[in-house]
């Protein structure tokens, strides 16, 4: 039966060989398998290297594996390699997990469920009731999307392979929007504590020495002695003996002077040498809600991409990178953040200082463009670096295109202090709802903020509840602002007014505890107040923050009631008016009236106020 299925396996790919020679020598990918391994390279153009995308996880399928990664090349083989990854572990995601909860596995077309296309459409959307899922409407169709593209890539390689049937339009009646995104805060702050934290201990404890280490490295001889009682010059001595590498615990142990190390210790200087790839998530945490990148811009960061400008004399550190799977060129959209000169011991500026600082050293023994990168670090022996010596790499994939390995080192940074799982994409949320707070719900802000092109994509992609409860209060706002403008006959109009300035009081100049609840004479509970000019006498008044136009409304309302009073007549004004008068004339005024607000209130420009009734 063995023999009987790789013959057909090997028939199959000979037909796509066939099929690939039609089409001429335009193949720029190679299919690679061995034992327990199943991966593509894409070919680049020059002498770049290879993009690798590592799809051993798709054995899962069956026997036809390497005929499915034949068509995903076929399928990205002009795509971005971000876009070819996040399709490969889309299909890991999707059709190997849906396979494998089946216990289905395809060999090849003769043996592929007749059904494929339609059950795995209805497992996507939670609809198999014995493997129920729950998925949001966005991922579906990206799970689904991708599938279609692998077969209907297989279905040019082999017609047969057209049992997989793709049904027309498989999300009609489904809202392209999911629903909004949930924030756990309580892990994402648990997180950014603990990363806080140990960005402040690490820069407390390493950055002192640095200078002192990098000295003394340059003064030390192989060979010699290592004394533990100084930090700094045990690790400049351990340096030199290994040629500017630190071996492993067990090495350090056999030099002499050093006898036996404690393994914290040993993890003590370690820190002075050189950061590993653990060591830098705190600061990428950190940098990330500073800026609002995304994860792959940030880790993508090179020193190039940092700058420093001074705007009227102000100083300003930029960094700038580029988010790939956006825009229309091939390196993708720039994404820029300045942050502002600051004394803070979690400061932006002072973070890159240090990463820069930290990771000086190694980039001597970093290769090509990896030592420009940012999220520089050095990689410990064992584990997946099996050679000894000094070992290289950053967070920017560039030498092994894994796009994943910044969320594994998130995952041990929470795993190690027992901390639920708070990574980049609750920053990026985290750092919207920020956005959306300060500014009021600007979604112009948001978009500018965030480094997107379209409106849609902060409104479809970036909303929290939060958001969402915000923006329905807003709009509740102002409906209820709108009924008060049509009920006071246009007196009270907060539709234009400056966002700095009160719109709760009916009277310009003043801010209401309670619009909602006023005491006034022919007011109901439950409405906003539309007792325009009686503020002055209501016990719920208070004076407009700024103090200068609080001062510069009265005046102007004083003159406005005086006129009033020879338009209404004497008994009707005092029955209307005169508390109301009395009031602004012999406390308001009085208790804003400064010299610095008198000076401030004469160049203020204000608009008319309606006449009073």
């Amino acid at each position: 039966m063995e023999r009987y299925v790789a013959g057909r396996r090997s028939a199959q790919l000979r037909h796509a060989v066939v099929v690939e020679e039609k089409v001429g020598n335009t193949k720029k990918w190679d299919v690679r398998e061995s034992a327990g391994r199943l991966e593509v390279a894409f070919r680049r153009a020059g002498d770049l290297r290879d993009n690798i995308v590592n799809l051993s996880r798709w054995k899962g399928i069956g026997a036809a594996a390497p005929l499915f990664a034949e068509a995903f090349c076929r399928a990205n083989k002009n795509s971005r390699e971000t876009t070819r990854s996040s399709s490969a572990n889309n299909i890991v995601s999707g059709l190997v997990q849906y396979l494998t909860v089946k216990g289905v596995k395809i060999s090849g077309p003769d043996d592929t469920p007749m059904d494929l296309g339609e059950s795995f459409l209805t497992y996507l959307k939670g609809r198999d009731t014995t493997h129920p899922t729950v998925l949001s409407v966005e991922t579906q169709r990206h799970y689904y999307g991708t599938f279609k593209k692998v077969v209907l890539a297989l279905h040019e390689m082999d017609p047969r392979w057209k049992v997989i049937r793709i049904p027309p339009k498989p999300f009609a009646g489904l809202p392209r929007k999911s629903k909004p995104k949930e924030l756990d805060r309580a892990a994402w702050a648990n997180v950014m504590k603990a990363a806080v934290e140990e960005c402040i201990s690490t820069m407390d404890e390493v950055w002192p020495l640095l200078d002192r280490v990098h000295s003394a490295l340059a003064q030390k001889k192989k060979g010699d002695a290592v004394s533990l009682s100084d930090p700094a010059e045990a690790i400049a001595q351990i340096l030199a003996n290994f040629d500017g590498h630190l071996p492993r615990q067990g090495a350090v142990h056999k030099l002499p002077g050093v006898g036996k190390i404690s393994e914290s210790e040993y993890f003590r200087l370690r820190r002075l040498a050189h950061p590993i790839g653990g060591d830098l998530i705190p600061f990428f945490l950190v940098l990330a809600m500073h800026s609002g990148f995304n994860e792959q811009p940030l880790r993508t960061l090179t020193l190039n991409g940092i700058s420093e400008h001074y705007p009227l004399g102000q100083k300003r550190t930029v960094i700038k990178s580029s988010k790939r799977r956006a825009g229309s060129s091939a390196q993708g959209a720039t994404q820029r953040a300045a942050f502002p000169a600051s004394d803070h011991p979690l400061a932006p500026e002072r973070l890159i200082s240090f990463v820069i600082a930290w990771t000086k050293r190694i980039r001597d023994y970093a290769a090509g463009e990896l030592a420009n990168d940012f999220f520089l670090h050095a990689v410990s022996e064992g584990g997946r670096h099996k050679r000894r010596g000094m070992h290289i790499d950053s967070y920017s994939a560039r030498t092994d295109d894994v796009t994943t390995r910044v969320t594994g080192y998130i995952t041990l940074f929470c795993k190690r202090r027992g901390l639920k799982y708070s990574g980049s994409q609750a920053n990026r949320l985290a750092f919207s709802e920020a956005v959306d707070g300060l500014t009021d719900g600007d979604a112009f802000e948001l978009r500018a903020m965030l480094g997107h092109r379209l409106l849609s994509t902060g409104q479809d992609s970036y909303q929290t509840t939060t958001m969402q409860h915000r923006q329905k209060e807003q709009l509740a706002g102002a409906m209820t602002a709108q009924e008060r403008w049509v009920t006071s006959n246009g007196k009270i109009d907060t539709r234009s007014a400056r966002s700095d300035r009160e719109q709760t009081a009916a009277t310009q100049g003043f801010c209401c505890a309670d619009p909602f609840q006023s005491p006034q004479p022919g007011q109901r509970h439950g409405k906003l107040c539309t007792s325009y000019g009686s503020c002055p006498a209501c016990p719920l008044a208070a004076a407009d923050p700024n103090e200068a136009y609080a001062l510069a409304r009265f005046l102007q309302l004083q003159e406005l009631y005086e006129e009033a009073r020879a338009e209404l007549g004497s008994e009707i004004w005092r029955r209307k008016f005169e508390n109301a008068y009395l009031a602004l004339r012999d406390s308001w005024i009085p208790a804003v009236s400064t010299t610095a607000n008198r000076q401030s209130a004469m160049m203020i420009m204000l608009t008319p106020l309606p006449g009073l009734e």
